[in-house]
């Protein structure tokens, strides 16, 4: 990026010792995280709804299956540990 010398208009008029590359990679990576945040957030709804539905398809005489439930429904609350 450093050789391409980009410029961002919106964000800064004047080059600051070649820094619009700097400026512009942290612009894209703003975008992605912001991106898949979102795509955290539809997922996370989509666990939320299907988690307790799994108790009734589940095998719950294995105790395997039932430890491994349990873990799923007990640790999904915990899974967010950002803000």
């Amino acid at each position: 990026m450093q050789e391409n010398h980009p410029v961002l208009p919106h964000v800064l008029s004047v080059n600051l010792e070649d820094q619009h590359s700097a400026l512009l990679a942290g612009d894209i990576a703003t975008n992605l995280i912001s991106a898949l945040s979102r795509i955290e957030m539809a997922c996370a709804a989509i666990l939320l709804v299907t988690i307790p539905f799994q108790w009734f398809f589940i095998d719950l005489s294995d105790p395997s299956v039932k430890l491994s439930a349990f873990l799923r429904s007990g640790l999904f609350p915990g899974g967010g540990g950002h803000s």
